[in-house]
């Protein structure tokens, strides 16, 4: 403390009160400035006032040069920057010399980050101010300017407000120079001066400071009224089918569908985060439309969009990662960020999610399961991504191609391999024929909104999107409840090669069950969410009704229970052996399903015989049932390529003169594996010792069979199945011709006839 002089004292050494730096504590002086001991930014509502809250939308001219609030979403940032902020300027005439700091003029700071690329302009503005602070009889015409260290650090971002205050549906925008940190929060508010670019004439902002939103809802709170509004209109649904009538008012201009009206009435509402035994797990609820087109998946799922103004909407067709989850500027490296981020903590509508390139599903895989997206190239940077999502899809052939509506979604472009199924929460199938002309044409033409419903919904909408993670609680009967419906689930329909069932199942029931929560208004203030047995026990009943929707009961029969036994083949063997009709009736089911009358049709014999033949069929699991017809097993495709082969094998055997049995010869040898080969061989596979074994035995790759386009392939996982596999242990398999290629590139061993 200096005791004399007041110009050489602090403000609080003044008697003028003190300010404090927030991150250090360091004493600082009245007015806006950053901290001497640490560079923080720091301003006093006394010094240059409080700052004016703006929005991009209301902008004026007298806003410029003041120290405003903008809250925003920053839509794309740029890696760290530096630029030189303290010159020692010395004039040449006088000798008189000073240190001139930018950052003590917010508007020559913003100039020496917005013009960093052109030293000359910035010196020319350390000069500038260098003479007003040295008023004399010199005019310190002969100068010299040179930067001291150390630089500034900033960031430059794209600063967009949001739509959802906007007046009008245009959210407007400006590119901003941060000083301050760039979070994984993208929703922010930050405070800084408005400034003219003297290059581009564009009108920036200086960030001076800057401030995490907790979402774009966080104030949102229901009056009283409301409160009884909601309860009034939505808590006296109890059952699965109140909530399906409930579903019809969405979007009433598409007939029927109710189940995906619901799926994704439940999407939106759904709670972002949820607590389980004390740790936080995402609430968020994603569901996919996939089949015919045509069929009203877009419009059931943008309609809410549309008409409640929320949320985001991409198209798979003109999106790829770039209006997904994120781009970079060609020009210079920044990182735009894409509509996962965007709708961040609120919804996201994707249509023609099949046109997004299944290469590029890597990155949206890991956004999906880390609920942010990463970005690891010449530019690193996270941003949060907890997106409730609705998207639909189009598999490659029309859904009647399929023997079970399941078996679409291994044929999706968007999906590269059946991991990505498991992303999904919900997954409802659409086929043409599922609804009637007449139905569409009326409700085309006779479909209202209902305004009551649009209104309340929103409000309810709203609600379900400011909960935070502890004000949502489950009851101990509500866990119990869901665990015991997983484990019956797991049991009953989990399956490798298409996991709409998987370990997650238990997390997407409790999901569900927070969903129908909402709808159901299940709080006792307004202001928590009680989630309770009864909501599980509709989300049970959602997820079965949408397990028969998919077929998934009839393929997972279909696929059968362990390998073909050598007794139920010499049962099979022997039927076949006596009936030419029922070979062909193999060989039609072979090729997909068909009913006991298409198959007597195809045959020339009677229905009823066709299904007395094909009941032997079914007791021994060859043959099963479906809403499509008689489709054959796992069991009944193994039994007929075994005999189909045998039947080749005894035929090529007889013409080489060897019908009789009788020693190996040169025909007919042995490998090292202990397999017999035969002219029916493509090639052995040998396995090198340390060598990763794509079976883990040795194995000889057969010839080929009458392709099967749409059995799975058990290498790659990939449709197909067309050469058949036999092991040393007697077990065998069948897969695809590019992988049966990949094997004999790389696994061809010695003895095998190519």
């Amino acid at each position: 403390m200096h005791p004399t002089d007041p110009t050489k004292q602090t403000a609080g050494e003044r008697g003028e009160g003190a300010n404090f730096c927030p991150r250090c504590l360091a004493s600082v002086e009245l007015g806006w400035r950053f901290c001497p001991k640490c560079g923080s930014y720091i301003y006093a509502e006394n010094g240059q006032g409080a700052p004016l809250p703006i929005s991009f939308s209301n902008l004026r001219a007298e806003h410029i040069g003041r120290l405003v609030s903008v809250e925003g979403f920053i839509s794309g940032e740029s890696p760290v920057k530096a630029a030189y902020t303290k010159y020692l300027v010395r004039c040449e005439e006088c000798g008189v010399e000073g240190e001139i700091n930018l950052r003590e003029e917010p508007l020559a700071l913003f100039e020496a980050l917005a013009l960093r690329g052109n030293e000359g302009r910035v010196r020319a503005k350390a000069i500038e101010l260098f003479r007003l602070q040295n008023v004399g009889e010199c005019k310190h015409r002969r100068v010299s300017a040179s930067p001291v260290q150390p630089m500034a650090l900033f960031y430059i971002i794209n600063l967009r407000e949001f739509l959802e205050k906007t007046e009008d549906s245009t959210a407007r925008g400006c590119r901003a120079y941060l000083l301050d940190e760039v979070t994984k929060e993208k929703d922010v508010q930050i405070t800084g001066y408005l400034a003219v670019n003297p290059l581009t004439a564009n009108v920036e902002l200086l960030g001076l400071k800057t401030e995490p939103l907790d979402g774009v809802f966080k104030d949102f709170s229901l009056a009283a009224k409301e409160v009884e509004e909601l309860r009034s209109y939505f808590g006296g649904h109890g059952a699965l089918e109140d909530f399906l009538r409930l579903a019809e008012k969405n979007n009433p201009r598409i007939a029927g569908r109710g189940e995906a009206k619901l799926a994704g009435m439940l999407a939106w509402v759904s709670p972002t985060w949820i607590i389980i035994n004390d740790e936080r797990r995402a609430g968020v609820l994603r569901v996919l439309f996939f089949g015919d087109p045509r069929t009203g998946k877009g419009r059931t799922g943008c309609y809410l969009h549309e008409k409640l103004g929320l949320g985001k909407h991409a198209i798979g067709e003109t999106s790829s990662r770039t209006g997904l989850s994120y781009t970079i500027e060609p020009d210079q490296p920044m990182i735009i960020w894409g509509a996962l981020v965007e709708a961040d903590k609120t919804i996201l509508v994707v249509e023609a999610l099949h046109k997004f390139p299944p290469d590029d599903m890597a990155t949206l895989r890991e956004a999906l399961v880390k609920l942010c997206v990463e970005v690891r190239r010449r530019v690193t940077a996270k941003a949060w991504a907890r997106t409730r999502i609705i998207a639909d899809a189009n598999p490659r052939k029309e859904m009647a191609a399929y023997p079970f509506r399941c078996m679409a979604l291994r044929d999706l472009e968007c999906f590269k391999d059946a991991v990505d199924i498991t992303r999904w929460d919900l997954l409802i199938p659409f086929c043409a024929g599922d609804v009637s002309e007449g139905e569409m044409v009326k409700a085309i033409t006779e479909g209202k909104d209902d305004l009551q419903f649009l209104q309340l919904f929103r409000k309810l909408v709203l609600w379900a999107w400011s909960l935070r993670p502890e004000d949502i609680t489950f009851t101990k009967e509500a866990i119990n409840k869901a665990r015991e419906c997983f484990e019956e689930k797991k049991r009953n329909y989990a399956s490798p090669d298409i996991p709409v069932i998987h370990e997650d199942t238990f997390f997407v029931l409790l999901k569900l069950a927070a969903a129908f929560a909402v709808l159901t208004f299940s709080t006792p203030d307004g202001k928590r969410l009680e989630v309770r047995e009864e909501h599980v026990r509709l989300a049970d009943e959602f997820m079965e009704k949408i397990i028969d929707m998919l077929e998934l009961p009839e393929y997972i029969a279909w696929r059968g229970c362990g390998a073909l036994t050598e007794e139920e083949y010499a049962a099979f063997s022997s039927e076949v052996k006596e009936s030419d009709v029922l070979k062909s009736v193999m060989e039609i089911l072979l090729s997909g399903p068909a009913t006991s009358t298409e198959l007597a049709n195809q045959t020339g014999h009677n229905p009823s015989w066709i299904r007395n033949k094909i009941a032997q069929l079914k007791a021994l699991g060859l043959v099963s049932r479906t809403s499509k017809g008689y489709v054959l097993t796992t069991k009944g495709v193994q039994a007929w390529r075994r005999f189909t082969q045998h039947t080749q094998q005894t035929q090529q055997n007889k013409q080489l003169g060897k019908g009789g049995g009788g020693a190996k010869n040169s025909v007919e040898e042995e490998n090292e594996g202990g397999i017999p080969l035969s002219p029916a061989v493509c090639f052995v596979g040998s396995v090198g010792s340390g060598e990763a074994k794509p079976f883990g035995k040795p194995f000889v790759v057969l010839e080929r069979i009458t392709p099967i386009k749409w059995l799975p392939c058990p290498l790659c996982g990939g449709t197909g199945q067309e050469f058949h596999v036999k092991f040393v242990d007697g077990s065998e398999t069948y897969i695809c011709a590019e992988c049966a290629r990949r094997l004999k590139e790389r696994w061809m061993g010695h003895g095998g006839a190519d």
